[in-house]
């Protein structure tokens, strides 16, 4: 009985070296990934920035070029959304709080979700509720990963009809709110 207990012993902590290297070269590979995936990307986004500046694209040219970057910031985005699971796994991801003014976060949102909803030929609701402070205090990249992801999947899963984002305050608890019509 002894030696089977050493011996399972010995197979429990051979596993774990194993799974804490498994663990290590997933990261190492995210972060190479990411930097391989962003520095085209970057210039991708920085050239149609460039050709926007230009000024001498015709109106539909124009918004291709807008929803060309605008679909190259969200695949940025998705990056970074990657190496944050791998930095909350590792218990490495920390919350920066700062003052931001809430109207633009959500404009910016607005901005980046227009995309999708033109592509898929929906209604896209903002609202603000009058309550709502002017500026919150709160990790930005966090608080704008967290809505992106659910008005991204409310637009996955609506083919006709609606999504919306409302913005209310309770107290003092900011309220958001992401509804759709889809299924």
């Amino acid at each position: 009985l002894e030696k089977r207990v050493r011996d399972r012993t010995q197979q429990l902590e051979l596993a774990t070296r194993e799974a804490r290297e498994a663990n290590r070269l997933k990261s190492e590979f995210l972060a190479n990934m990411s930097h391989e995936l962003r520095t085209p990307l970057n210039a991708i986004i920085g050239f149609q920035g460039i050709m926007e500046m230009m000024g001498d694209l015709s109106e539909k040219n124009v918004q291709r070029v807008k929803r060309t970057r605008a679909n190259a910031e969200r695949l940025l985005h998705l990056i970074d959304d990657i190496l944050d699971i791998s930095r909350i796994e590792s218990g490495r991801l920390q919350l920066v709080p700062s003052e931001i003014e809430i109207r633009d976060l959500v404009d910016g949102l607005r901005t980046q979700m227009d995309v999708l909803a033109a592509e898929k030929s929906l209604l896209f609701r903002v609202e603000i509720d009058d309550n709502v402070p002017e500026t919150i205090w709160i990790d930005e990249d966090a608080i704008t990963k967290i809505i992106t992801n659910l008005l991204g999947n409310a637009f996955k899963f609506t083919h006709k009809g609606e999504v919306g984002l409302h913005v209310g305050r309770e107290d003092d608890t900011l309220l958001i709110h992401v509804y759709d019509s889809g299924i």
